[in-house]
């Protein structure tokens, strides 16, 4: 049996230090530190399980024994919480899955959010080919967290092993008072700009050190920049509504008192602040995913990175190459492939991709497919801890956070009816006793009433079913009609020119379920 070695970088302030420490439990798959800070006692442990999942049940009950603490564990779990924290593609058992969740809820263990990279493993095995997953993770209780607030997990950069080490940062408060200084791209296009810049900077400072000079220089640009943005610029968002508010008084007061001259050129005005307005909030709003269809054609090419370079030029906001990627359908050839490669300087993806969360592949749809959302919610119910929060507090969080992350999705894609059910499995079980994995066998209710509105006497619990039917007759509707531009393309693939839909398309994800 070989031993586990455990790298471990505390850091709890400048001036504070450990005092007391002890080993409460050390075994092949983890050690317990009980340790004294800030004049708590806190309880640190540090996992490498085996991996299979019969072995780790010893680890899960060594763990739970201390809950009673406040307890930090971090280290390598073997174990994921669905498909999503796998590769696509990869097998995922959910007898492991299942265990572990249930461990979490029964410890009453946080899965801390981490930043970095999103799998911590890595592996390249021969057989397997290129797998990733999330092993590494820090859990915490409710002990833990309500002394260190502002605790933060990152996932550092894998070196030499196969695992992504993880830096956990404890700190009591967050610091708010000082603020990054952050450029704005529309300053520059303001004619005040540039000589309140030459006017700062010009301005003599006593000293003999010329770096001295330039920071001090800086700091005072910053302070003038900030207070020439708050004057000049103020709250654009108070300022359009109350551009709107002047131009609405203005256009109803015509309507009721009849046109004037004076209402004509007050309405002019009024028009031209908020056209004003509206554009400047255009510069400083952010462009963050778009997703961009073209036949793969050098020209196609060249028009769409002239746009983007205007784009660009017009909001400051240049797209970054490394940062996109360039999916190809399976009818251009590899010659044209690789001169738009190095053309555009930019990557080529493979599907399947996410994009806004929404699973995109080829071919029909499967359960396979849509599985890493569904773990993500059931990811998120295994997190909340419903003996905290009344039915009210339970209902609205499955009609705010759950509902609304499918949304996307069931917009697009008709869900298989068995995983559907799975989720409101999931839903009932939180909603009525608090636990996913418990049913409820003494409501008397179906979950259809359940999903009544409230004035005809249910709870107003959205129907995830009857929302996805919903949606996809919608889409079919916005098909066959053909009446907004981003549909059109779809109208022209799956309906012929007699307005009746095509047979073909067996390839597509979207069609075979609409049709």
């Amino acid at each position: 049996m070989s031993d586990i070695i455990f790298g471990l970088i505390f850091r709890f302030g400048k001036t504070e230090h450990l005092e007391n420490s002890r080993i409460l439990h050390s075994s092949d798959q983890c050690i317990l530190l009980e340790t004294i800070a800030h004049s708590h006692t806190w309880c640190f442990g540090f996992v490498h399980a085996r991996s299979t999942h019969i072995p780790r049940r010893d680890l899960w009950v060594d763990i739970t024994v201390h809950v009673n603490r406040s307890l930090c564990v971090m280290g390598d779990f073997n174990v994921v919480l669905g498909a999503h924290e796998r590769s696509r593609g990869a097998r995922n058992p959910a007898r492991p899955t299942q265990e572990f969740m249930a461990f979490m809820d029964e410890a009453q263990l946080h899965d801390m959010d981490t930043s970095g990279p999103q799998f911590t493993w890595v592996t390249r095995r021969s057989n397997q080919g290129y797998m990733v997953a999330h092993l590494d993770r820090v859990l915490v209780n409710d002990g833990f967290l309500d002394f260190w607030h502002s605790a933060a997990a990152t996932v550092l950069t894998r070196i030499s092993s196969d695992h992504h080490p993880i830096l956990l940062t404890l700190q009591e408060t967050a610091d708010h008072s000082i603020r990054p200084f952050r450029f704005q791209n529309m300053w520059s296009t303001h004619p005040s700009f540039l000589p309140l810049v030459l006017d700062s900077w010009r301005q003599f400072v006593t000293s003999y050190n010329p770096i001295h000079r330039v920071t001090q220089k800086l700091k005072r640009l910053k302070a003038s920049l900030k207070n020439w943005n708050k004057v000049t610029f103020r709250n654009i968002y108070m300022e359009m509504e109350a551009a709107s508010a002047a131009l609405a008084a203005i256009q109803a007061e015509s309507t009721l008192l009849g046109d004037s001259e004076n209402r004509l050129m007050e309405e002019i005005e009024c028009t031209t602040h908020l056209n004003t307005t509206l554009s400047c909030h255009q510069i400083r709003s952010t462009q963050h995913d778009i997703l961009i269809y073209t036949r793969a054609t050098l020209g196609n090419i060249q028009r769409l990175q002239s746009v983007l370079s205007a784009y660009g030029g017009l909001s400051g906001q240049i797209y970054n190459p490394a940062k996109s990627k360039v999916y190809f359908g399976s009818a251009v050839p590899r010659c044209v492939r690789n001169f738009m490669l190095r053309t555009t300087g930019i990557s080529q993806g493979s599907l399947p991709m996410s994009y806004l969360g929404v699973p995109i592949f080829r071919g029909a749809l499967r359960v396979c497919h849509l599985a890493p959302l569904a773990n993500s919610i059931f990811n998120r119910f295994a997190k909340w801890k419903g003996n905290t929060l009344s039915l009210a507090g339970r209902k609205c969080l499955i009609n705010s956070v759950i509902v609304a992350s499918l949304v996307h999705s069931m917009m697009v894609y008709y869900w298989p009816r068995t995983l559907l059910k799975k989720i409101e499995m999931t839903m009932r079980n939180f909603l009525w006793t608090r636990d996913i994995t418990r049913r409820n066998t003494s409501c008397m209710v179906s979950w259809a009433w359940v999903c009544a509105l409230l004035e005809e006497g249910g709870l107003g619990v959205r129907s995830i079913r009857h929302a996805n039917d919903f949606f996809i007759c919608k889409l079919a509707w916005d098909i066959l009609c053909n009446k907004t531009s981003d549909i059109s393309m779809l109208h022209d693939r799956y309906i012929s020119d007699r307005g009746r839909p095509r047979h073909y398309g067996r390839h597509s994800s979207l069609w075979p379920d609409i049709r």
